[in-house]
């Protein structure tokens, strides 16, 4: 960038004290400069042995870093006004249609292409069976876990109750991804259109819409929707003059959420603290108040006025046979939509997820509960089931690209402490579990690892995917258990020779 005095950023560096850690010269660098420019992440990850990537994770990530000039930056009011550069273009637009196309703050808006008519079709010309089983028959499967979501539906219409509810989550539960805040900021008439299709079809009268606290943006865009939708006569009673009625509630919580959200979403509502145990996504299972509750993602709720509009076969074109459809993916570049299936070595280097001149070590899916995948399973598809094969989860749908400068060992070490902080630790696999695999990774990493520490990570993992009460810690382990499948080399460095390869581990300091 012009007038950008790098020497500073020299002087910051230089004083850094030991035990400082890569926050504290993030804040030094923020409070000299005003934000945290390229250039800075550059020279930070290379002071201190660290991954760009890594750098660059934590800066997007919390909320007290800009990553741009606070002098005509585009504030969050402005860019949600226009296109939202950051979706790719070479995509399959079904969830992300009206992203950039309409004004988010006007009902009209959402009208004049199309908002409503799938519910208007549903309420009129259809029986909520009917609706469900065009769902079933489009092969839709939850955004964050794969089940079916019309036997979902039917299901929890065959259920008999007094109430029934439909609980939708709108939050971005790992650590950069953003994919449902871009969502409901773009465009929230249709997951209000989603949700209200899904509770006719299971017979549901009440929904919330959960979202974390610091969306203040979609907050006030949420309420703003609701409110118009009442005025038109899209939400309440007797919706377009037929015998149905419905309210939809929003609920603010915390982002990270202490185990899987199904159960820690519908225990927050219910005023509870959050334990694990059965719940939804299993249909007809006691939901919220120990009612049959629907509990799906944002991302599912966006395809339901699509599917109900275009019909079943429409949406069955895309994908693979046993997983229709798209897929919203989160990656290094924006935020981009592509037909299940499509492949790594597609998505990275023909939608640009990598740099020409980078080279490519490894591909990490899903999150903190996903897992790693290496150059030579870059053919793998992107659906549930071929992931799951790998011991991969597709999870939160976000695809970080690793170069060949990122240390296996700390990567696992940095998800792993991840869930160290925000787990439930109710039961004793998960508890013990966590705890040891996040000591036998700091050991490892700095130089202090004994000869059989792979096999206990192995045989930890194992004991938890067996044994945890909730999917959280179930999968916890992926990152560790598929970096050491794959990169064993790494570890064997680390423990053997005492050495770290990508020269990031505190080994590499001393």
């Amino acid at each position: 960038m012009e007038n950008l005095d790098l020497s500073k950023l020299d002087t910051i560096l230089d004083g850094q004290q030991d035990g400082e850690t890569l926050i504290s010269a993030l804040r030094k660098a923020q409070a000299e400069y005003g934000y945290i420019p390229s250039e800075a992440i550059e020279l930070i990850a290379k002071a201190l042995k660290v991954a760009q990537s890594r750098v660059y994770s934590v800066v997007t990530f919390y909320d007290e870093f800009r990553a741009s000039p606070a002098a005509g930056q585009i504030t969050e009011e402005e860019s949600e006004k226009r296109p939202d550069e950051r979706i790719l273009a070479e995509q399959k637009r079904i969830v992300l249609r009206h992203i950039g196309e309409i004004n988010p703050e006007d009902i009209d808006s959402y009208l004049s292409v199309g908002g409503y008519a799938a519910l208007k079709k549903a309420l009129t010309s259809m029986s909520p069976g009917e609706v469900a089983k065009i769902i079933l028959s489009s092969g839709l499967r939850e955004a964050d876990g794969g089940f079916l979501v019309g036997e979902k539906w039917l299901s929890l219409a065959g259920a008999s109750a007094e109430m029934k509810y439909v609980v939708c989550n709108a939050g971005d539960s790992d650590p950069g991804t953003s994919i449902n805040k871009v969502l409901l900021q773009g465009d929230p008439h249709s997951l209000l259109e989603g949700v209200a299709v899904a509770a006719y079809a299971i017979g549901a009268s009440e929904c919330y819409l959960y979202i974390p606290g610091e969306f203040t943006t979609v907050l006030r865009r949420l309420e703003l929707a609701l409110k118009q939708a009442r005025g038109r006569g899209f939400l309440g009673s007797n919706l377009m003059a037929t015998s149905f009625n419905l309210n939809i509630e929003v609920r603010q919580g915390p982002r990270f959420l202490s185990c899987e959200p199904e159960i820690a979403i519908t225990a927050f509502i219910e005023g509870n603290r959050a334990s694990p145990r059965i719940a939804p996504p299993f249909p007809k299972s006691p939901g919220l108040w120990g009612k049959p509750t629907l509990v799906s993602s944002a991302e599912t709720f966006y395809n339901i006025p699509w599917i109900i509009q275009n019909g079943a076969d429409a949406y069955a074109q895309y994908g693979t046979e046993g997983n229709r459809g798209t897929k919203v993916l989160a990656l290094s570049t924006g935020i981009a939509e592509v037909p299940m299936g499509m492949n790594l070595r597609q998505l990275i280097f023909d939608l640009g997820a990598i740099k020409a001149e980078h080279k490519f070590k490894a591909a990490h899916i899903g999150g903190p509960y996903g897992g790693c995948l290496p150059h030579h399973l870059l053919d793998t598809p992107l659906d549930f089931y071929s992931l799951a094969e790998l011991g991969v989860d597709l999870g939160s749908g976000t695809v970080v690209v690793l170069e060949e400068n990122t240390c296996m060992v700390d990567l696992a070490k940095f998800f792993i402490d991840f869930t160290f902080s925000h787990y439930c630790g109710a039961c004793t696999p998960g508890r013990l579990g966590v705890k040891q695999m996040l000591e036998i990774l700091t050991r490892v990493s700095q130089g202090k690892g004994d000869e059989g520490d792979i096999q206990r990570l192995q045989q930890v993992g194992s004991l938890m995917k067996d044994a945890c009460l909730c999917a959280m810690c179930r999968a916890a382990c992926n990152p560790v258990l598929t970096s050491i499948s794959y990169f064993q080399d790494e570890y064997e460095a680390h423990i053997s020779q005492k050495r770290c390869p990508a020269g990031v581990c505190q080994m590499s300091k001393e």
